[in-house]
């Protein structure tokens, strides 16, 4: 935000219907952590996809942009956008910036550096992700030394 002046920053976890804003430095749109919104009406389903550029310094001149459903419903002037990945390659979310006004074209050389946020931040997300499923599996482990098998009521280590 310092650098660009965007005025929301917004990471994003995709379930493929709806969109889920885990984080966000929102000046003006409204949006915090645990709003949801449709997938498909979002700029970044368009830029994920490949039908949109990460990078729209006008959205009036990209038509996949323009046409979307979130231009109806917000002042949207400038977006950048990058998609946040697991380490099997699927789709985790994005992060990403909107601003109400139109940016300068300089801002197509801040790609790469927002691209090398995202594979940070998509490395880091991985491995939390990694050690909580190691963690809900460790506890079912434990959990399941603590029941007889044959009746499923608790045995003497459980008692």
């Amino acid at each position: 935000h310092e650098r660009l002046g965007f005025q929301m920053w917004m990471v994003t976890r995709t379930d493929g219907v709806d969109a889920v804003v885990l984080q966000s430095f929102d000046h003006g749109y409204g949006m915090g952590s645990g709003d949801e919104f449709r997938w498909s009406d979002s700029y970044c389903a368009r830029m994920v996809t490949g039908h949109a550029p990460r990078v729209a310094p006008a959205i009036r001149n990209v038509p996949a942009y323009a046409d979307a459903p979130i231009t109806q419903q917000m002042e949207i002037g400038a977006y950048m956008g990058v998609p946040l990945t697991c380490s099997d390659g699927t789709l985790f979310g994005t992060l990403c910036a909107m601003d109400p006004d139109a940016q300068s074209d300089d801002l197509l050389r801040e790609l790469p550096s927002l691209e090398l946020a995202a594979r940070l931040l998509s490395t880091v997300l991985d491995a939390e992700l990694k050690a909580a499923d190691a963690e809900r599996r460790a506890e079912r482990a434990e959990n399941a030394t603590t029941v007889d098998p044959l009746t499923n009521l608790v045995n003497r280590k459980g008692w």
